[in-house]
């Protein structure tokens, strides 16, 4: 958000913040110790094949786990599975067929220790439907395929598999990419017998079978196709029925917990009678032998209908159970806020099993609705896509929760009270972090629920620490000899830069913090645009998006309704911000703009526990995408004006390099600072001025503070570890070489209204993992730039 120092004390301010596998058996899961499902009879054998090892003691493992083993070597191929493995262990997985999006939680088999050369045998094989790899022409693009363009579709599978040299008969699937509707990435495939073969090695086998029961199943498919029309004619009516109850479950979700599980029933009830109708046809027409393309959607529709009711048959007893828990309070909402005694926590931790259900179900309808090519109309198309696409879309946010539940259990309090402090920063004023701090939020969470919610001016810490300050660093004492909360988002990296807000935090009175989020105006301004503007009664003014910087900034500097604090209006807008957010319910759209700014860094977040603070980490990776690897050039401003002027500064970077040998690189770091400062500019300032009412003397120095004034900057240029000027720059450099990532090229920049600056200098780089191309990191909070790098 914004605002920066209020202009009166020594600053000038008023004294008031892979998953993948690694060949193969020690995945990015980590699946060091796998859940056994040992399918094994008395007799030592499994319900659909035996696998014998020689010349040891049998070992007994499910059907069809060995490593990518076809028939076309053999009922008696021999293969040393060490040559595959060169890491010690692996897991045998059974894979549920093929259909990538059938893979949707493979169950794990027996270890392979591979610490030895061992020989396995394959006697028999499973019968499985991998056909799609086996053969092309079975293959076909589903419309999930044009729905999440991310997902892999195979096509062509064979155009993607690279065959194994040693046997020539196996195929390595094991570099497929993961498929999102994964829960475990199988090590080991298993590609059985081919159709064709399997057929007539069924035929000659059971070929009097066979005949004796020609006549029976010719006289039942007659009789089939003889009520086909009718049956299908049925399906069709009960289907849009059954579907139209999922479709009001939106509706119902309005009238409580009730409705909705009175509605899941209906659909679920529906969907199992129109299975038990349909099943001779679809056992007729939609089997490996025979198989109708319009039977086989239905059968697909019917059957993904089916999973999703019961999703939705899940979640409503898991809601139906939090209105119960939550009864007692007056809004649901309110389950979440201090006042409660509800523990969120607690209570996910107790329906996790039933949410992770739920999760599958969706699963097994996508993989029904993947096979679906067509629904034989293009408006019903249309909105097949679309349904699938907001399936898709949600299950890849709640999956992601999945993935990462203990850091956010612990980022909640779970365990223990979760104190942080929000630093809202205006970019006007760039900081290493994006911008000065004008206000705080301290925010504290126990078992989910939100215990504490205190908005502060930033000025409200320093005036509680002060003078027990600490002498400020280099450059900021150009503003303040004193050192507070106000200028603690000083350093680079996010853990300096908590442990320095931490402690100042304390000084003033606070508890201990664990973490700490710092986030820019840029996401109020994007909320504004998307939502459009804020009136605010008291000083008759409305707040947008083109002038929320300016006018919220010269509100705050000339004390407009102040109270208790000069950002009493600031604090007032977003009061009414917030009523605007809860009215208008886009819960979708206020994430996208959230998520928006946290993946481009505009939001960064620390927490000292471990485990929230790998969340953070992927919930805002703008620090970690900000790797201090290869050639890299990370220009970091800190502000020292005393005014606004960063808003209306544009800055060119250009890096040069030129290879000096393997690893080695001579670079050259250059930019220009245009401080575009206009009469149009401080005439609309002034006039602001003039409708607030303030005192024509007080004018010029206002307008000052909005940005007509010297943009002075401290700038810390960090490049590789090790990094040497070369030759005699033209302007003043410090050079810091102590830390272990990186080496600081400093100097002190000042462009004036209306002018230009320029800085330059070379350097030599030894480069660690010998990448000589450039890298240009951007800081936090920097508009207005344009980038040159070579080639």
């Amino acid at each position: 958000m914004s605002h920066g120092h209020d202009h009166h004390d020594d600053h000038g301010h008023e004294e008031y913040e892979g998953h993948g596998h690694d060949d193969h058996g020690h995945d990015g899961h980590g699946h060091e110790e796998p859940n056994l499902h040992d399918h094994r009879d008395g007799s030592g054998h499994n319900d659909e094949g035996e696998v014998r090892q020689e010349p040891e003691e049998p070992l007994l493992f499910p059907a069809g786990i060995m490593n990518d083993l076809s028939s076309t070597g053999g009922n008696d191929s021999t293969v040393d599975l060490s040559e595959f493995f060169p890491v010690r262990d692996a897991f045998a997985v059974n894979n549920n067929g093929s259909k990538p999006f059938n893979d949707v939680r493979s169950w794990t088999g027996k270890p392979l220790d591979f610490s030895r050369p061992r020989a396995l045998r394959i006697s028999k094989y499973r019968t499985k439907k991998t056909s799609d790899i086996l053969k092309r022409s079975e293959c076909s693009p589903s419309l999930v395929a044009y729905v999440d363009k991310n997902r892999p579709v195979r096509p062509e599978p064979l155009s993607v598999i690279e065959p194994l040299e040693i046997p020539d008969f196996a195929f390595d699937l094991r570099n497929l990419e993961p498929l999102p509707t994964q829960w475990l990435h199988p090590d080991v495939y298993a590609l059985p017998i081919p159709l064709p073969k399997r057929f007539a090695k069924h035929v000659k086998k059971h070929r009097a079978k066979i005949l004796k029961a020609g006549f029976s199943s010719a006289i039942v498919a007659v009789a089939l196709i003889s009520g086909t029309a009718g049956i299908v004619s049925y399906a069709q009516t009960g289907v849009e029925k059954a579907y139209g109850d999922l479709f009001a479950l939106w509706e119902a979700a309005k009238l409580g917990p009730s409705e909705f599980l009175d509605r899941t029933e209906s659909a679920k009830a529906r969907f199992s009678l129109l299975k038990l109708t349909l099943s001779p046809v679809l056992a007729a027409f939609d089997s490996p032998v025979l198989s109708i393309a319009s039977i086989k959607t239905a059968g697909n529709v019917v059957r993904g209908g089916a999973h999703l009711a019961e999703a939705a048959s899940i979640l409503g007893e898991v809601w139906e159970d939090f209105a119960k828990e939550t009864s007692h309070l007056p809004t649901a909402f309110s389950a979440f806020g201090s006042g409660s005694t509800f523990k969120a926590t607690d209570f996910y931790r107790k329906h996790s099993k039933s949410l992770r259900k739920a999760d599958l179900e969706i699963s097994m309808a996508l993989a029904e609705y993947s096979q679906i090519e067509t629904l034989g109309n293009s408006e019903m198309d249309a909105k097949f896509r679309s349904g699938v696409t907001l399936l898709l879309s949600a299950q890849g946010k709640w999956r992601f929760l999945f993935d990462h539940e203990e850091g956010l259990l612990a980022a909640l309090g779970d365990r223990s009270p979760q104190r942080y402090l929000v630093l809202n920063q205006n970019r006007d004023e760039l900081r290493p972090t994006g911008g000065f701090p004008w206000s705080a939020i301290f925010v504290e969470f126990y078992k989910g629920r939100l215990v504490s919610y205190e908005k502060k001016d930033i000025y409200y810490y320093d005036w509680h620490l002060f003078p027990h300050a600490e002498p400020a660093p280099e450059w900021l004492d150009r503003l303040s000899e004193k050192w507070g909360l106000r200028d603690a988002n000083y350093f680079p990296e996010m853990k300096r830069n908590f442990e320095t807000v931490d402690r100042f935090f304390q000084k003033s009175g606070g508890s201990s913090l664990n973490g700490l989020i710092a986030m820019n105006q840029g996401i109020v301004i994007e909320l504004l645009e998307r939502y459009g503007p804020i009136a605010l009664a008291k000083i008759g003014k409305t707040v947008d998006a083109s002038n929320f910087s300016m006018l919220m900034s010269v509100l705050v500097e000339n004390k407009v309704t102040k109270v208790s604090s000069p950002k009493d209006v600031l604090f007032d807008f977003v009061v009414e911000l917030e009523k605007r957010l809860l009215e208008r319910k886009d819960f979708a759209g206020y994430f996208e703009i959230f998520d928006r700014n946290a993946k481009s860094g505009e939001i960064l977040a620390y927490s000292n526990d471990p485990e929230a603070n790998a969340l953070f980490e992927e919930v805002f990776p703008g620090e970690k995408n900000r790797k201090f690897e290869g050639n890299f050039a990370y220009p970091l401003f800190t502000s020292i004006s005393g005014n606004k002027s960063d808003r209306y500064v544009r800055r060119e970077f250009e890096i040069k390099s030129e290879p000096m040998d393997a690893c080695r690189a001579l670079n050259g770091f250059r930019m220009e600072s245009d401080h575009r400062m206009s009469v149009d500019n401080k005439e609309r300032v002034r006039g602001l001025l003039y409708d607030l009412g303030v005192p024509l003397e007080e004018h010029e120095k206002q307008i000052f503070i909005q940005g007509n004034g010297d943009n002075r900057q401290y700038v810390r240029v960090l490049v590789p570890k090790g990094s040497r000027l070369s030759g005699t720059p033209p302007i003043q450099i410090t050079v810091d070489d102590s830390l272990l990532e990186y080496t600081v090229f400093a100097f002190y920049l000042t462009t004036s209204p209306g002018q230009k600056s320029a800085a330059f200098f070379d350097y030599e780089s030894d480069i660690a993992n010998c990448e000589k191309k450039p890298v240009f990191h951007a800081q936090p909070g920097l508009v207005n730039y344009d980038v040159k790098l070579p080639g």
